[in-house]
């Protein structure tokens, strides 16, 4: 989706840090911007997307401060982990705003 919205707002140059090897559109399962010209990459065996028709001069910097991006957002979500538990209530049952929800979630569960 971001990658798409970067593409249709015709962003001319895209900085990215740590890469998502699980969803991440560039440079996980899937490469969808272009290597080549000004683009800065790290090493990749995923082949280059080719050039995109309606927008062929955007440069994308990879893995700018790698290293640092990645303990940024380990911290970040290790935190949201820590708060979410602490925050959780102990509950034995759902309760939804709606009856028909209650029922529902009855029979299934």
């Amino acid at each position: 989706m971001c990658a798409g919205a970067i593409f249709q707002a015709r962003i001319d140059t895209v900085v990215w840090g740590a890469p998502n090897k699980l969803l991440g559109a560039d440079g996980s399962w899937i490469r969808l911007f272009p290597d080549g010209g000004e683009n800065v990459s790290e090493a990749s065996d995923i082949p280059p997307a080719p050039v995109h028709p309606f927008h062929p001069k955007i440069k994308i910097r990879r893995g700018v401060l790698a290293t640092e991006c990645a303990d940024v957002m380990q911290q970040f979500f290790q935190l949201r982990r820590r708060k979410k538990k602490e925050d959780l209530p102990v509950v034995t049952r759902r309760h939804h705003p709606s009856k028909l929800l209650n029922k529902l979630h009855d029979i299934f569960h």
